[in-house]
């Protein structure tokens, strides 16, 4: 189970499972996402999930896709809110997994939503910065699955931002070696904030 996955701007995840490709795009997605053999996984930059409207927005994208995991980004959560959330003080199938450093009005934060019977398979988690999230799971004859969430600076130009961008870049190459060194399944996702288009351009002019 070597899953790897992106998502578009609906949060459909494109999949690689097992080596043999498996390209989930929105015309197939429905026929895919109640397999059993499968995770259904997606990822959302939410811009604030601080308002009872917009979790109850978030939520139904997550029960109406019938995903197992949404990794968030830019919740905006803050320390209070985000321990509050994940204490689970609900009656629902599904687990909230937050975590925040600051305790004034945040404008980054990371987390995750679990179906219920995947977050009993978590045995660590941990929270970096505001802006990297990861979770390890532990299934059957030992197989291990690190699902990371990250959050990267969008601002180019500040240098102060392009300094956190690669402190945070460096860390998470670190979690991926260490997750390799220790044979873990790995997931990476989340808001890269990446023009693909802009850098493949400017690639293309300096040749």
């Amino acid at each position: 189970m070597n899953v790897q996955q992106q998502s578009n701007q609906s949060g459909v995840p494109k999949a690689h499972l097992n080596n043999n490709e498996i390209l989930l795009t929105n015309d197939n997605f429905y026929s895919h996402f109640n397999d059993p053999n499968f995770f259904s996984i997606a990822t959302q930059n939410v811009r604030s999930c601080t308002s009872t409207d917009k979790m109850t927005q978030i939520e139904q994208f997550f029960v109406s896709y019938n995903l197992d995991i949404l990794g968030l980004s830019e919740t905006h959560f803050n320390s209070t809110q985000a321990l509050y959330c994940s204490k689970n003080f609900h009656n629902k199938p599904y687990k909230f997994i937050f975590s925040s450093d600051n305790p004034q009005n945040n404008y980054q934060g990371v987390g995750f939503i679990i179906r219920s019977y995947l977050h009993d398979h978590i045995f660590f988690q941990k929270f970096i910065l505001d802006r990297i999230a990861y979770i390890d799971l532990q299934f059957k004859n030992k197989t291990k699955l690190r699902i990371i969430q990250i959050y990267l600076p969008a601002n180019t130009n500040d240098h102060d931002q392009i300094a956190l961008r690669s402190k945070i870049e460096t860390l998470v190459i670190n979690i991926i070696l260490e997750a390799q060194s220790k044979l873990f399944h790995i997931i990476l996702m989340g808001d890269f904030n990446i023009d693909f288009y802009k850098i493949h351009n400017k690639h293309n002019n300096s040749k």
